[in-house]
């Protein structure tokens, strides 16, 4: 989202907000890693208890933890914090004109 709000700031130039290397480690740290430490690490219940107790089941079948109103929220959150990471890339990247 910090570079989409820069393509506003540089008039869609194709100038980029970061070094390339700083993307692929993006792309590393924050889309790879996580997925995998979930599916090593993420487990509440053993599976023969699932198939012994089904009303384990019902938070998903509600739509209590996923719905389109909290979707929704996750997408508002996300393109504000991604302002304020773009504006604080900018007050601190851009030096003021001295006028030198």
């Amino acid at each position: 989202m910090p570079q989409y709000y820069f393509g506003f700031n540089s008039s869609f130039s194709g100038q980029t907000l970061y070094d390339p290397f700083i993307y692929q480690l993006y792309n590393i740290t924050m889309t790879s890693l996580p997925i995998m430490w979930y599916a090593l690490y993420d487990f509440q219940h053993f599976k023969g208890r699932f198939m012994s107790n089904p009303l384990l089941y019902k938070l998903g079948m509600n739509n209590s933890c996923f719905s389109i109103r909290i979707f929704t929220q996750y997408i508002i959150y996300a393109l504000f914090h991604g302002f304020l990471i773009y504006v604080f890339c900018i007050v601190v990247l851009v030096q003021p004109d001295n006028g030198m």
